[in-house]
């Protein structure tokens, strides 16, 4: 395949607000991306030419979707993204409304997990089309990549289905695991939660609807990175899985032990495969943070197990979700 540059464009509908990234001709001049606000930039988020022309050859590019972890956003996802369009591919990363440190949080956006996958679907057909994108589209190439949360969104396309009900009754006799505490991101939402439960009917019809099906048929693979959400999730789904799905984590995750979600995960799918990265934490899978990032960032977010080389890190995860896409996504 020829060499391309990264190009991006901001897209928006009425409802979800995302960054496409893909391949241009080479020779065309690349800036760095960044997260925050300028002087003080938190996260370098790829380099790309923005709004550059899409590259003339091939005619049409495989597409993948991309998903955020909690609180998160689409631009995230930079650094595969960026990478992803640099080999050939066009990457779709949405910032999942109400779950989004673009926006402002919402019991719904970070309770309603299962309705991520839905609206990775509408930023599909949107794409699909946009009469820029939509030629150089091939259809029958598309898979899909996430982090944490956007990690289950992911398997979710490919045919997880949530039991909330099983959750709820799980948290009740354990309250300090997983899903069961509220994450940083949305201190008390867990007391919200029941709370609305309780006083929005729209809202308790949808989580009496959380086993319904949000798999996307068009989605041909999924590569999930450090992937949350798997004590909601029925095995049963899961051991239904027909689409190739490959798991990454990091072996220092402490956040989301890999022994009980993403090797759960990959135990459960049949075919499923794994990477462990060495040494990686949980929030290692994000943007590789600047020396102000480190400085107003503490804990984790920022700052890796000594030794570890987040952009190395996120090298080695790049090579390998190119390499199973080429796999799987070729005919």
């Amino acid at each position: 395949m020829a060499s391309h540059i990264t190009a991006q464009v901001d897209v928006e509908s009425k409802t979800i607000r995302g960054l496409v990234w893909y391949p241009v001709d080479a020779g065309v001049a690349e800036q760095p991306q960044w997260i925050g606000e300028s002087g003080n930039h938190l996260f370098q988020a790829g380099n790309a030419a923005v709004g550059a022309p899409i590259a003339a050859s091939p005619q049409k590019f495989p597409l993948i979707l991309l998903s955020h972890g909690s609180g998160g956003s689409a631009r995230q996802m930079a650094w595969l993204g960026t990478a992803l369009a640099r080999a050939g591919y066009i990457a779709v990363a949405i910032d999942h409304p109400g779950n989004t440190g673009a926006g402002e949080p919402t019991v719904q956006g970070f309770t309603l997990w299962w309705l991520r996958a839905r609206e990775l679907s509408m930023s599909l057909d949107t794409v699909l089309a946009d009469p820029v994108f939509a030629p150089h589209i091939d259809r029958s190439r598309i898979g899909a990549a996430g982090f944490s949360v956007g990690g289950y969104t992911v398997i979710g396309l490919a045919g997880a289905r949530v039991d909330f009900a099983a959750l709820q009754a799980f948290c009740a006799k354990n309250p300090r695991v997983g899903n069961c505490q509220s994450p940083p991101e949305f201190p008390g939402l867990v007391t919200k939660m029941s709370a609305l439960l309780k006083s929005d009917p729209a809202y308790a019809s949808a989580v009496a609807k959380s086993n319904d099906s949000v798999a996307d048929p068009r989605v041909r693979a999924v590569y999930a990175i450090a992937p949350s959400a798997v004590d909601s999730v029925t095995l049963a789904s899961l051991k239904k899985i027909a689409v190739p799905v490959r798991i990454a984590f990091g072996s220092n995750d402490t956040t989301l032990a890999p022994r009980q979600n993403a090797l759960r995960y990959a135990n459960a799918i049949r075919g499923a495969t794994v990477l462990s990265i060495p040494g990686a934490g949980h929030y290692t899978f994000l943007d590789t943070c600047t020396t102000a990032g480190k400085r107003t960032i503490p804990g984790p977010v920022c700052n890796d197990a000594r030794g570890l080389d987040r952009s190395a890190a996120h090298a080695q995860v790049v090579n390998d979700a190119i390499a199973f896409f080429e796999r799987t996504l070729n005919p």
